[in-house]
């Protein structure tokens, strides 16, 4: 069979044999009821992956239609799964962004920090009282990452071939960063 006739039986075989039942409960698995306002789009979305997997099964050399349904559950429970991951990575960022109504004109101007001007970019870090009182806590290391992100501009790649170090050693520095700039902006 060519890849149109596969999906045209996937979908034929998504009507049949009550496999939409597939779709539901890997909806359900995720607890995800008919009254989520995203519930609908998910269903069409969990469909299109049941025909997916039909297509990849059928195009295995050793197909056994007994376990077909156990094979589409975990695949459609896989797409959905991507799908809900990027949704909610995507929802973070708006949640972040400075353009949120929620974040107060004062939080903004306190840590915006104009790019264009690349000439004033380093004093622009500098003269941030919050980056200032962060660097004076932090030790060696976790000012090598902080120069390197904030005033260098290098991410963690970058700042590990600088410094000579794993990736793993920045990651770790970054964490500690990050566990210092909580406290300390807690305390303000």
């Amino acid at each position: 069979m060519n890849n149109v006739e596969n999906i045209q039986r996937g979908f034929e075989l998504l009507t049949t044999d009550e496999n939409e039942k597939i779709i539901f409960g890997v909806l359900k698995h995720f607890h995800i009821n008919p009254l989520n306002p995203n519930y609908d789009d998910l269903a069409q979305e969990g469909k299109l992956a049941f025909v997916d997997a039909y297509c990849r099964f059928v195009d295995k050399p050793s197909k056994d239609y007994d376990n077909f349904q156990a094979y589409a559950y975990q695949r459609v429970k896989w797409q959905l799964n991507d799908l809900l991951n990027r949704q909610t990575k995507q929802k973070s960022y708006v949640d972040f962004s400075l353009n949120n109504e929620l974040i107060s004109r004062e939080v903004i101007d306190e840590i915006l920090i104009d790019h264009n001007d690349h000439s004033n970019h380093v004093t622009q870090v500098l003269t941030n009282d919050f980056f200032n009182q962060l660097f004076t806590i932090c030790n060696q290391q976790e000012r090598r990452y902080l120069t390197g992100t904030f005033l260098k501009g290098l991410n963690g790649a970058e700042i590990a071939n600088y410094y000579n170090v794993s990736r793993q050693a920045v990651n770790k520095w970054k964490q500690q960063v990050t566990q210092k700039a909580k406290l300390l902006s807690q305390l303000d």
